[in-house]
């Protein structure tokens, strides 16, 4: 009347690897299939150093990681409505051992239309200007839409607001295809149907201001603050520069006491001060170098000896 125990055994047939013979793209015009092929990191044909590298192994779980890369190499070339269909395997053949078998990726892609900018405007911007903004982007209306070039531009605006102490600024680009003129405004004034235009509004939110409460340093056991102190372009009660930030990082590593900051690294921590609204504290994490050394010289004369 009790459990009875049972030994349950799993008798597994992985079967063949499947290997990748090529890669073929459905319905793509503006790029070949080796430029496309060359966006992807997992999913690659076979070549000759595939028995060293590996290449050519059909991976099934990276296939979305390489779509986006095909997607973003088409968004850099101003194709914002691209899309990666699900891939498709054919068997082509089976090595002579049957452990291997042979396939062709077929990949659909859908291009669609190429757009260059119409409008680029901002909002949500209150510090800097939209024209000051215009600089720093420097994206033309009437050249292709390039997410490259914006990701580029914002990494400039982080910049410009993160030295005037707005380091949580954020934004990102609200894209609007154009729609083309309807029967009735081509009836009432017609215009020759010009290139696909896609409208552009940076959507920004610069944060708040922050300023520098405490700036704090850890490790140094040989090295007076003092040393350190002067080293950086940071001041308590002044706005928290990132700029500066880095600036000090470098004249720190400049120095030598130290093991290499890294700017994006555990040795830099930067904190919201408890109880206040706009201010951070600062921590740089160092740890000294060991620069006592010891030398021994010897020399041989014909006259002197050893």
């Amino acid at each position: 009347g009790g459990p009875k125990l049972v030994n349950l055994t799993f008798n597994l047939d992985e079967g063949p690897r499947v290997k990748v013979k090529k890669v073929d793209f459905i319905g793509n015009k503006a790029a070949s299939d080796g430029k496309l092929e060359g966006q992807m990191k997992s999913n690659k044909s076979e070549w000759m150093w595939s028995w060293i590298t590996g290449r050519g192994t059909y991976q099934a779980a990276k296939f979305e990681e390489d779509a986006d890369a095909i997607l973003e190499y088409y968004r850099n070339e101003g194709y914002v409505m691209a899309r990666v269909g699900q891939p498709e395997l054919r068997y082509v053949d089976d090595s002579a051992d049957r452990r291997t078998r042979y396939v062709e990726l077929r990949v659909p892609v859908t291009e669609g239309e190429r757009y260059r900018v119409g409008d680029f405007t901002f909002d949500g911007n209150t510090v800097i200007k939209s024209e000051g903004l215009q600089g720093v982007f420097r994206v033309k209306p009437g050249t292709y839409y390039s997410e490259k070039k914006i990701r580029k531009s914002l990494e400039k605006a982080r910049e410009v607001y993160g030295s005037l102490g707005y380091y949580e600024f954020t934004a990102y680009p609200d894209i609007k295809p154009r729609e083309p003129a309807s029967a009735e405004e081509q009836a009432l004034a017609p215009k020759p149907p010009g290139p696909p235009t896609i409208d552009v509004t940076m959507r920004v939110q610069e944060g708040k201001q922050y300023f520098v409460n405490r700036i704090t340093f850890v490790g140094n056991t040989t090295t007076r603050d003092n040393v350190i102190r002067r080293e950086i372009r940071l001041f308590e009660g002044g706005v928290f520069n990132t700029e500066a930030l880095k600036f000090s990082i470098k004249r720190l590593n400049q120095l030598g006491y130290f093991k290499q900051l890294e700017g994006g690294g555990k040795e830099v921590s930067i904190d919201k001060t408890p109880g206040a609204d706009n201010q951070v504290d600062v921590k740089l994490k160092l740890e000294e170098q060991n620069r006592n050394q010891l030398t021994f010289g010897a020399g041989v004369s014909q006259y002197e000896g050893f």
